[in-house]
């Protein structure tokens, strides 16, 4: 088993300057388009359940502005549930203690210039609606809110135990009784990587007594493939972080995995460092929550099929694995024949309904791993299909047109000769990629195969070579 074993450098301290900077006029924007997405998700009810769940904490943020908050947040401000849109759009500065601002403002420039970044834990203290101050913990990290690259901050009320550090500087003995009681396994490590100490807690996630762990190295609790990144956050302790924080995963004595976040704190004797105290938060639940959030983002509120983001993120890494095992690589690209006519005259609920009945028919052509049914754009719809060649893909896209004809729904305002019912025309493309061609030509072409049916009269499946 690998030893963790880290050098000890000088200690360095950092500062970072100022660049937030949130212009009256990019608040608006931003608060208006958080609006309009909220009011036009299908979904969002669900996503803001989920949302609303999470116990601790969630400010979304866009360079220091905020784009969202959950319940928690609020109640940690002392805001009432029904002023939330009170908080959107206006600075991070505006709810936190001067004291803590030029802390936010070096955080959230760091995030600027280190957009992947995980920083925290860092202590703030907020000022709440009635005046009182709240001490609290932040993480933030970065996160994708409805197609659109900002950071999530998670908070939590340390109020009272900022109050229990200061008590149990008086007594070690208090200190001791409050650690074994924490709900975070504690435990401290020399900088050789053996462990010095482990709380309650610890022996409960580890599945070791104090008496056996005392001495091993720390090595032995975690997954093998993380020792790398646990040597990386004591080297850049040592270094002069003054807080980092890291997801890795800890291995009982029974071989259970435990998903935690590891913060830490380098211990000093003499104004040397002697060792690293971690605080290790199991984060199972909350990652199960996070990723039905993130799956939703990936998903059509309406069809429930894959969005355009998903679609695009699934198609450039079908590419590159076509190009590296030399297969072919099929889209079909599909458009509803006179769906404007269709609204216009039946009913955005009719068209809505129109939208669900053909995702329906397209999705089970999906089925195969890799495959993908996505609703590219309103009304517009698109199929991944790895390994599949033309004569496949040609037969799958005139089945979904024969199927689409086949639902018989009436549309009076169809432009296509001698039919008063729904239907599609596809565009298909097909390549085997190389070192000459790209993915954005194999869209181009299904989407000029596409162009062609609809110019040479809809209701029709066309393949671009």
């Amino acid at each position: 088993m690998a030893v963790l074993s880290w050098p000890v450098n000088k200690l360095q301290n950092k500062c970072y300057p100022w660049w937030v900077y949130a212009r009256r006029t990019e608040i608006q924007c931003i608060t208006s388009e958080y609006q309009y997405m909220e009011n036009t998700t299908k979904d969002h009810e669900t996503y803001q359940s989920l949302f609303d769940a999470v116990s601790e904490g969630i400010i979304l943020h866009d360079s220091g502005v905020i784009v969202d908050v959950n319940r928690s947040s609020l109640t940690l401000l002392g805001i009432h549930q029904q002023k939330k849109i009170e908080v959107i759009g206006i600075s991070l500065l505006h709810i936190l203690a001067k004291e803590s601002h030029k802390t936010a403002i070096d955080i959230i420039d760091r995030s600027g210039k280190e957009p992947d970044l995980i920083i925290g834990p860092v202590d703030l203290v907020v000022k709440k609606t009635d005046g009182s101050y709240v001490d609290i913990e932040i993480f933030m990290k970065p996160h994708i809110h409805k197609e659109r690259n900002i950071h999530m901050v998670s908070a939590r009320d340390i109020t009272e135990r900022k109050r229990t550090e200061a008590s149990l500087r008086k007594s070690e003995e208090k200190y001791r009784e409050l650690l074994d009681n924490a709900n975070d396994m504690v435990i401290t490590i020399d900088l050789k990587g053996n462990i010095t100490s482990v709380n309650k807690m610890g022996e409960k996630i580890t599945g070791y007594n104090v008496e056996d762990i005392i001495g091993k190295n720390v090595s032995c609790l975690l997954n093998p493939s993380h020792l790398k990144k646990a040597r990386k956050m004591i080297e850049y302790k040592i270094k002069g972080e003054a807080k980092t924080v890291y997801d890795l995963e800890i291995i009982s004595k029974d071989g259970h995995v435990t998903p935690s976040e590891i913060s830490s704190n380098l211990m000093f004797q003499s104004g040397q460092p002697v060792g690293v105290q971690a605080f290790v938060r199991d984060i199972t639940e909350r990652n199960k929550m996070l990723d039905k959030l993130r799956k939703m983002s990936f998903k059509d509120g309406l069809t429930k099929l894959a969005n355009r983001r998903h679609f695009d993120e699934t198609l450039n890494h079908e590419w590159k694995r076509a190009k590296r095992e030399s297969h072919p690589l099929s889209i079909i690209l599909i458009d509803i024949d006179s769906f404007k006519s269709y609204n216009d005259t039946y009913g955005h609920q009719e068209g809505d309904a129109c939208l669900k009945n053909i995702s329906r028919i397209i999705k089970p052509y999906a089925k195969r791993p890799g495959d993908l049914a996505a609703r590219y754009g309103g009304e517009e719809f698109a199929l991944i299909l790895p390994c599949a060649d033309s004569y496949n893909a040609i037969k799958i896209a005139e089945k979904i047109r024969k199927r689409v004809q086949a639902l018989k729904i009436t549309h009076d305002g169809s432009k296509v000769n001698d039919c008063k019912t729904i239907s599609i025309s596809a565009g298909i493309s097909t390549m085997a990629p190389g070192t000459d061609l790209s993915q954005s030509l194999l869209f181009n072409q299904a989407d000029k195969a596409l162009y062609s049916a609809k110019n040479q009269g809809r209701n029709q499946v066309r393949f671009s070579a």
